[in-house]
């Protein structure tokens, strides 16, 4: 079945995350994935197999944010996490990538912290080097939060084969970081339906269980789901709801957060520092569109889309292929109306005299994006905070002190001249 459905149901407390494979997060499947989650009513989730390279890919669609690695080809690895840009009772914070295949974020509810890993393992891999940097992105929070991971790992933890060395060290990582298999740990509707991949190879489908949400602390879920996105994939989404704080705590702990970056009361201001005030309130920040602007892709492709992944859902490959033709023609179609749109925008601001308008429109088109600094977790403001004060703090130097065994030259002169010493050297030129 596919689920198309609003979160606004959920309580504040709670919240929906998955882990899907995409296949492709290039051209416009990014915007096509990221629809889908919004019309599932995903509140966090990541992205596997994304094949994202040069830092170039949608950042903000249907309401979310993207932060994604860079994979090592075109053709295979990356991932991608994904959240809601607005909530009231949770935050993501101090995300970071490790290497081509791994990403680690902190989930904020009030006084509850989740670590959060999303990684995707290729098929291909034998140096067990996705591995060792799911170690690095979990040793590297030193606070003890719970620990969730998410991705594809193209092994199946559920049918162990002796000898198999990939899946017996991956199973080994698991239990290392004391993680639960949710698969195991929730009962579904129809368990011979738990696989998350499936193909049709020389006939006969073939299925696994590769799609995981691993757990350190089971008592946080509610539920466990397997859900087909809307979507043209040959895996299926694992999705889980998980218990969050109510939304008085975490505004007690956003308040909390406000004391970094620390503000200049009136009184302790000086002339520069009120100035400077001046100067940013008098600065024009940039107009914000809103997320129907940013949406360049038109119902009728919309349509084309959601066909195309019935038909691969069903296994009808001769409709599959004729839709697949479709919507390149009507995505092609719709980037020329986005072109024609722009170039409208940029030709009437020019002709009304709004240079710095036209030349804003322009810019987009062509300036380089770059990875925005994440937004510190308070242990890492606190420990920042700590380094520069003891960095600015006067301290006596270690040890004996540096022996000088030669005499001082006298004192310079070097006050300005007087009258009769610039006669003198005027004399003597």
């Amino acid at each position: 079945m596919v689920e198309a459905e609003n979160s606004d149901h959920l309580k504040s407390s709670e919240m929906k995350i998955c882990s899907y494979n995409i296949l492709s997060g290039g051209g416009s499947r990014m915007n096509m994935a990221l629809r889908c989650m919004r019309l599932m009513g995903i509140d966090l989730g990541v992205l596997t197999e994304t094949k994202l390279v040069d830092g170039t890919y949608t950042r903000e669609a249907e309401g979310y944010t993207v932060i994604a690695t860079e994979a090592k080809s075109k053709h295979q690895g990356g991932v991608a996490l994904f959240y809601r840009k607005e909530s009231k009772s949770w935050a993501i914070e101090g995300t970071r990538t490790f290497g081509p295949n791994v990403i680690r974020a902190t989930l904020v509810s009030g006084r509850k912290h989740w670590t959060v890993i999303g990684a995707y393992i290729p098929p291909s891999e034998e140096d067990g080097s996705t591995l060792d940097f799911i170690q690095a992105a979990a040793a590297t929070d030193s606070s003890g939060h719970p620990l969730i991971l998410l991705g594809d790992l193209n092994v199946d933890l559920q049918r162990m084969q002796n000898g198999n060395e990939r899946q017996e060290e991956t199973a080994a990582l698991v239990a290392s970081l004391g993680l639960i298999d949710l698969h195991q740990h929730f009962c579904l509707r129809r368990r011979w339906k738990r696989w998350t991949w499936s193909q049709v190879r020389e006939g006969n489908r073939i299925s696994s269980i590769c799609d995981y949400i691993l757990v350190e602390d089971k008592s946080s879920i509610r539920s466990f789901r397997i859900k087909s996105p809307r979507y043209d994939s040959d895996h299926r989404m694992v999705q889980v709801i998980l218990r969050l704080q109510s939304v008085k705590e975490h505004r007690r702990y956003v308040r909390k957060r406000t004391r970094y970056p620390i503000y200049l009361k009136p009184e302790e201001r000086s002339r520069a520092d009120e100035l400077l005030v001046q100067l940013s309130e008098a600065v024009k920040g940039p107009e914000k569109r809103s997320e129907r602007d940013r949406s360049w892709i038109s119902e009728e492709t919309w349509q084309s889309i959601d066909k195309k992944a019935e038909a691969r859902r069903v296994g009808d490959s001769n409709r599959l292929r004729d839709l697949g033709k479709c919507v390149r023609r009507g995505l092609k179609k719709d980037r020329q109306a986005r072109i024609d749109k722009v170039a409208d925008s940029i030709e009437m601001l020019m002709t009304n005299g709004n240079i710095e308008g036209a030349y804003g429109k322009l810019q987009g088109w062509y300036k380089d994006a770059s990875g925005r600094a994440p937004k510190p977790t308070y242990q890492d403001a606190k420990a920042t905070q700590m380094e520069y004060e003891k960095l600015f703090t006067r301290e006596e130097p270690p040890g004996e002190s540096i022996p000088i065994h030669i005499h001082p030259r006298p004192r310079v002169d070097d006050e300005p001249p007087q009258e009769w010493e610039v006669v003198a050297a005027l004399k003597k030129m």
